[in-house]
């Protein structure tokens, strides 16, 4: 009896094996339909890969490597005037890279289904959304950043005309994953409609910056340096064409850049050794090669001084020695004096007091000497940094932490 249960399972028919999907199905009738235009093609060149072993500041980071549809060979589909493959909609999802995005400077904390809707609203608005539904597929959250992947490669390339949305007060980086370098050209079959982005509101600032005569490096940023709040300043010498920041673990640095001569040089003048949030600001024109070169003995030069200066009683009180003539007397040339030291130490930081003792004002010591109260140690300690060994009317300075109680008594 088991012998004959035994046979009659051999003998029954082997299952069915599961039928396709429908993307399948459908990349067979595709391939059908244009076999006769596949034969008609003239055989292409393989696909060049760029190089991307190299990233520039800004780059989006690298997307996940999975499923990068790669091609020597030619597709069963009809070219652009690019030279891009035309990809029927149900097959979207076959070519990733094309309808990945990378989404930066996301706030925080992060809402995600307020970020989605917000995404869906603004390319509705402005007539990026090509068919009923949501158009956005999936999003993938990082601390800085997130992947957001479209239905659609026309909905994608709509949604990268909304670079600099704002979103709870931050404007948005959208930008290409770097797969997409990579990976095979492809379009969409269907012809984007024309999008309004006067319905939305975009930062108009341009998140990459052109190497060019009006490039800024903004140097010496706090590593939470508010993106924002840096904008808003900049802005006040000109209208920017472009900005960029680049966050370290220790620090943060910056570029931008404007619309005119004029405007680059208020920068420059504006902001160069200037103090914000008790950090000093290094402005200088250039492209990154030559910022490097120009930093890194900077940064040597300011290692040693600060090395120097924490050996030193720090207060926030400074004396500068060999500025003056001691025999500085007359009004007119101690009002000049006073009025051009206070229009450099502006720049520094919070003065709260100055003084250039003279006899005739009842001092018989410190005479020649300026003496300066800041409002803390920080920003005493910059003015020495700035100021000692400099040049001033052909003298060389000699800066100094004073005695608070000193110079609180009038003892000079």
């Amino acid at each position: 009896m088991s012998h004959d249960k035994r046979k009659s399972q051999k003998q029954q028919p082997p299952p069915k094996k599961e039928s396709s999907s429908s993307d399948d199905e459908m990349l067979l009738e595709i391939k059908k339909k244009y076999s006769k235009l596949r034969q008609t093609q003239q055989e292409e060149q393989p696909i060049k890969k760029k190089d991307v072993g190299l990233t520039k500041v800004g780059d989006p980071p690298v997307a996940a490597q999975n499923n990068v549809v790669t091609t020597t060979h030619q597709l069963p589909f009809p070219k652009a005037q690019n030279g891009a493959y035309m990809i029927p909609l149900q097959l979207h999802r076959q070519y990733p890279h094309a309808i990945r995005l990378w989404i930066g400077n996301i706030p925080e904390p992060f809402d995600r289904e307020a970020f989605q809707a917000h995404l869906r609203k603004s390319l509705e608005d402005s007539g990026g959304i090509m068919e009923p539904g949501d158009p956005i597929s999936n999003i993938i959250v990082n601390p800085k950043f997130c992947f957001v992947q479209m239905r659609s490669i026309e909905e994608t390339n709509a949604m990268l005309l909304l670079d600099g949305l704002l979103f709870q007060g931050k404007g948005l980086k959208i930008k290409r994953v770097s797969t997409y370098e990579t990976g095979v050209r492809v379009e969409g079959e269907r012809i984007m409609p024309k999008m309004n982005l006067s319905r939305v509101q975009i930062q108009k600032i341009n998140s990459q910056v052109n190497d060019g005569p009006n490039k800024l490096y903004i140097g010496g940023l706090a590593p939470d340096q508010d993106e924002e709040g840096l904008i808003k300043i900049l802005s006040e010498y000109g209208t920017l064409k472009g900005f960029l920041i680049n966050r370290q673990k220790n620090k943060s640095y910056a570029f931008c850049e404007y619309d005119t001569e004029l405007e680059t040089m208020n920068c420059i003048n504006g902001l160069n050794n200037k103090v914000i949030g008790g950090r000093l600001l290094q402005v200088k024109r250039g492209n990154q090669e030559v910022i490097d070169a120009i930093t890194l003995q900077e940064q040597r030069d300011l290692d040693i001084k600060l090395a120097t200066i924490e050996r030193m009683k720090i207060s926030s009180v400074i004396v500068i020695k060999n500025a003056l003539r001691p025999t500085i007397e007359e009004d007119a040339e101690y009002n000049f004096v006073m009025k051009d030291i206070r229009r450099q130490i502006d720049k520094i930081g919070r003065l709260v007091s100055i003084v250039i003792p003279r006899r005739q004002d009842g001092y018989e010591s410190g005479i020649g000497n300026i003496y300066m109260e800041f409002e803390n140690e920080q920003y005493a300690k910059v003015a020495v940094i700035l100021l000692d060994q400099q040049k001033y009317d052909g003298k060389i300075l000699s800066v100094q932490f004073y005695d608070p109680r000193f110079y609180a008594d009038k003892i000079y």
